[in-house]
């Protein structure tokens, strides 16, 4: 064959494979481009939620801290019996005691129901700088929900109305998040319930029906005392506390205060809180095992949101608890 179309025909096939190359790589660096542009926007993305989700809790931050060293004080007071003898009493400063005290619990799911309704629960979870809050938030509800404190106490009133419904007691299960594991995107879910309780922990969002309205139509046993533990409130108790806390709407961004706490719970906040108010009143009230892990919880709560350490005790610099929370309260 002529050596100059042997030559042609080589370059020929080099430029074809030169030219598949090309594109091959092309091709190939146009999918990296792709790969990178969208790893970068997904990052983008989550970094503007992180964001988000630290802004609704730096938001909030100042209420819920004094909501969470309000209710931890007044539980220390409890727990070391400095109210005892008003809370045990008839006259109306008894009263004054046992209100005041449902309120600072009031007050403290009203709070976290603001929170909650600004943010869904899943990016708050998910979030590197509100993992830890939320983390003891879900734990301070299942605490309340747990039906594995004081079991051998008995409530003179019935459940509350959610609790009525029937459902299992909600034992911790020691994870660090209390409710179902599937949560899809955008979903507000409450900490407290691990898909034992009454009801489903998404319930009342949507449906155009919250916990404290549909409280209203479940039949309430009044017949006999309720063996239910201590101090218990299962997630349906705390959602509809909350949301009777926002005022007569549900929807204001403060709680209402005690004044109309006071005026109004015979009518309102009786039948949720009324076998909490009860367990009050009992003389051994300060023996409460769940109350002690509450006040323990509340204390690590307030760590993480006292930034300015105005609420705290320090040693060598370091940040140990509030000011309440004694090495003495927390056993």
């Amino acid at each position: 064959m002529d050596a100059g179309i042997v030559a042609a025909l080589i370059t020929s096939v080099a430029s074809v494979a030169v030219s598949v190359g090309a594109s091959v790589w092309t091709r190939q660096q146009g999918v990296d481009l792709e790969r990178m542009r969208y790893e970068f926007e997904r990052s983008a993305r989550d970094t503007e939620k992180r964001s988000a989700a630290k802004a609704e809790l730096d938001r909030y931050r100042e209420p819920l801290l004094l909501a969470v060293v309000d209710l931890g004080a007044r539980l220390h007071t409890i727990r070391d019996r400095s109210l005892t003898r008003y809370l045990t009493s008839t006259q109306p400063r008894g009263r004054l005691a046992v209100l005041g005290s449902l309120y600072c619990v009031a007050r403290y799911f009203g709070t976290l129901e603001i929170l909650y309704s600004r943010l869904a629960l899943l990016r708050f979870d998910s979030a590197a700088d509100t993992q830890l809050v939320a983390a003891l938030l879900s734990d301070i509800g299942r605490a309340f929900a747990s039906d594995s404190y004081d079991d051998d106490g008995v409530s003179g009133v019935s459940g509350g109305a959610a609790g009525s419904g029937g459902s299992g007691g909600d034992r911790e299960t020691g994870g660090s998040h209390g409710a179902d594991g599937d949560r899809d995107a955008g979903e507000r879910l409450w900490p407290g319930g691990n898909g034992e309780s009454a009801g489903d922990s998404r319930a009342g969002r949507g449906t155009g029906a919250g916990a404290a309205e549909r409280g209203a139509s479940i039949l309430v046993d009044k017949a006999g005392p309720s063996r239910a533990p201590r101090f218990m409130l299962w997630q349906e108790e705390q959602r509809a506390i909350g949301e009777l806390m926002r005022g007569p709407d549900r929807a204001s961004t403060v709680c209402v205060g005690f004044a109309y706490f006071h005026e109004h719970y015979d009518e309102t906040f009786a039948r949720w809180l009324d076998p909490f108010a009860e367990a009050l009143r009992a003389p051994d009230a300060a023996g409460s095992e769940r109350l002690a892990r509450l006040q323990t919880l509340l204390a690590l709560l307030v760590t993480q949101l006292d930034e300015d350490g105005g609420y705290c005790l320090a040693v060598d610099g370091t940040t140990v608890a509030p000011q309440w929370a004694t090495v003495a309260a927390l056993t």
